[in-house]
């Protein structure tokens, strides 16, 4: 592959409009990642930032909900407590499993909270 400007041999390409780029024009961004231009530059930033802030929002997410799932399993596995004292025992066992697979959803959420991921999709 050849540079688009200089026609020599290519050794990256820019990683917004994906022009071969030789040794010469290549430019690296504060990340790494080789680009053309300041421009291309601003725009790779700008999408890292985005990418970032998704990622901590989905990360809050995931805590919240595991800690929701959390209160909901309290508060079933109470009900299942309540209803095998008062006889419903069948209510009783139905909110005991369903207390359980809340505990169980609200450990995989908290998990998946602690796991960091970067914008290039490995964890930390």
């Amino acid at each position: 592959m050849k540079c688009k400007k200089h026609n020599n041999e290519a050794n990256s390409i820019c990683m917004n409009c994906g022009i071969a780029l030789c040794n010469e024009c290549s430019e690296v961004t504060i990340s790494g990642k080789n680009c053309c231009s300041s421009q291309c530059s601003i725009a790779i930033n700008r999408v890292e930032k985005i990418a970032n802030l998704t990622l901590d929002r989905a990360t809050k997410g995931a805590k919240a909900a595991s800690y929701g799932s959390y209160l909901l399993a309290f508060i079933f596995f109470g009900f299942a407590i309540y209803s095998g004292l008062y006889g419903i025992p069948f209510l009783g066992w139905y909110m005991g499993l369903f207390s359980i697979g809340m505990a169980t959803m609200g450990y995989f959420y908290q998990r998946s909270a602690k796991t960091q991921l970067s914008v290039n999709n490995t964890a930390e």
